[in-house]
């Protein structure tokens, strides 16, 4: 799967409106003290806490799998990002 940039977020943003959830209803739900953790997750700031994973899914209506890909997809892409950076370095500086 090729993960494109927020792909996360935007689905979870998706499946919380369809759900006709606010994300204050999301965050109180998580006992979260502000909106601002759940507003970071749809905005592709940061991925929920593990633990919170499958309530999400329950809460969301979301597959398992279909959430696990699209986290393994994003950890992949983030790890490309940094390889190629490095490798990017690597070159200038002429070093391996």
């Amino acid at each position: 799967m090729k993960y494109k940039s927020n792909t996360i977020g935007n689905f979870l943003k998706i499946q919380r409106q369809t759900q006709n959830l606010t994300q204050k209803q999301l965050a109180d739900i998580f006992n979260l003290t502000c909106t601002q953790f759940v507003s970071n997750w749809e905005r592709g700031i940061c991925l929920p806490p593990a633990n919170y994973l499958p309530k999400l899914c329950q809460v969301l209506n979301i597959e398992r799998k279909t959430l696990i890909n699209l986290i393994l997809a994003k950890t992949e892409a983030d790890l490309d990002s940094h390889f190629k950076t490095s490798s990017a370095k690597e070159k200038k500086n002429g070093t391996k």
